[in-house]
């Protein structure tokens, strides 16, 4: 309903909406991914897509009683939960008279592999089907989406003596109280217990946004005022698969069970044992999944091998003409020619960031009067040498350069699945926490 995204910005700030994350999520798919139309244009178009509301439950009825004529399949999403019950399977206080034809339902985010209690509800317009959510056998809790462990939390003595407000990680937590203080295991005391906040990126995990959009804090509102990702998917997937442009059948590639390394390819109906892929364009069946690794309760050893096989079946089953052969190939390659130039190149940027562009040529020269020292049976520092004042920066850099080197080294002895060596940390990349790392 707008013409631009100036337009659109302009209307959500002075609306009072949170336009953070409408303005990183354009900057990050980029501005050949949107189409602004009029209203007009949005009913008069293709009735085969899919009008999708999104709002408070006043406003998705008023949208649904303004559309009750067009043609189109519209959905309505209220986007905050909603902790009432239904009536008559419909949200308390809705008749029939405020939204003829309207079918509503509610999906529970733990339902769909979810770590809140968010309850999310949906009205659908003119589906001639019913819709069924697609739902995941996994129930998932915060220590799921708990990714930030280098956060130092505050101190706990005792877990069962700690603040009484504190969630335990083995919880779900309340959409309206994402602030909430969670007690958590942690490395950085001797109790190994300590409390903290969900960072915003963990929020993000939880809510099923991108990593790329939390790059630096987030508003809570943001949070508050969206429906998870998860959700979305759960009810916007049955859509796709009973779409009216869709024929009922794609091509699925399945295994030859007496053959393990070959495929054949034949039709299959659209169902809930594949995956849309929408980066790839392609649909990827179920069948690489072995429920011996993929489970809810999975644990692996340090010392187990990598399932490759599992890994070479999710390429291979959505690129029937690629091998294990091809696969091996293009790891190593990969691995050669683009991770360890990458990690070599990353290191020489922090060097230049941190000690300048002449840090080669200091290094040269650090080296030098380092070794004549050694090699007249004595060591003094460089400003015993020259009568000056300490220089910290060239002793530290000469660390810095033996440490970077030991982790490039690693990184050429290990293979795309394996530390040969042992794992390492790539110190420059870890912040705040580099000396720590290094």
């Amino acid at each position: 309903g707008h013409n631009s995204f100036h337009e659109m910005i302009g209307f959500l700030t002075a609306h009072g909406y949170p336009a953070e994350l409408v303005l990183r999520s354009y900057n990050k798919f980029g501005c050949n991914k949107f189409t602004f139309t009029r209203k007009e244009e949005i009913i008069s178009s293709d009735p085969s897509k899919i009008i999708l509301i999104s709002g408070s439950l006043e406003f998705v009825i008023q949208q649904f009683t303004r559309l009750r004529s067009v043609k189109q399949r519209v959905l309505g999403a209220v986007d905050r939960h909603y902790h009432q019950r239904f009536r008559h399977g419909r949200p308390t206080g809705i008749s029939d008279a405020d939204a003829p034809g309207v079918s509503w339902f509610r999906i529970r985010h733990e339902t769909v592999g979810g770590s809140s209690t968010f309850i999310a509800v949906f009205g659908a317009l003119n589906c001639k089907t019913s819709l069924q959510p697609r739902t995941a056998p996994i129930r998932r809790s915060l220590q799921h989406v708990l990714i930030d462990y280098g956060t130092r939390p505050h101190y706990v003595a005792d877990p069962q003596r700690g603040p009484s407000d504190c969630l335990d990680i083995k919880n779900l937590i309340t959409p309206c109280q994402l602030d909430r203080i969670i007690l958590i295991p942690t490395t950085f005391y001797k109790s190994q217990w300590g409390f903290r906040r969900l960072t915003s990126g963990e929020l993000c995990s939880l809510f099923g946004f991108s990593v790329r959009l939390c790059v630096g804090e987030l508003p809570l509102s943001v949070f508050t005022s969206s429906v998870p990702i998860q959700l979305l998917h759960a009810i916007l997937l049955p859509c796709m698969l009973n779409s009216e442009c869709c024929n009922g059948t794609v091509p699925v590639v399945t295994l030859n069970q007496s053959k393990g390394d070959t495929l054949k390819q034949h039709p299959q109906t659209l169902s809930s044992q594949q995956s849309w892929r929408p980066t790839l364009g392609r649909w990827l069946p179920h069948l690489w999944i072995d429920e011996s690794f993929v489970t809810c309760q999975a644990v692996k050893r340090d010392d187990a091998g990598v399932p490759v096989s599992l890994w070479d079946q999710r390429i291979i089953l959505l690129y029937p003409s690629c091998t294990v052969a091809h696969l091996a190939t293009l790891r190593t390659w990969v691995l050669c020619w683009v991770v360890r130039p990458n990690v070599r190149r990353s290191f020489t940027k922090h060097l230049t960031q941190v000690y300048g562009h002449e840090w080669s040529s200091a290094l040269l020269i650090l080296r030098d009067r380092v070794g004549n020292e050694h090699r007249r049976g004595k060591y003094q520092s460089e400003s015993q040498v020259q009568g000056q004042e300490p220089d910290n920066n060239r002793p530290t850099l000469l660390i810095e350069t033996d440490v970077g080197a030991d982790v490039i080294s690693w990184y050429c002895d290990s293979s795309w699945w394996e530390w040969m060596r042992g794992s390492t940390l790539v110190y420059w990349r870890w912040g705040s926490y580099q000396s720590l790392a290094q």
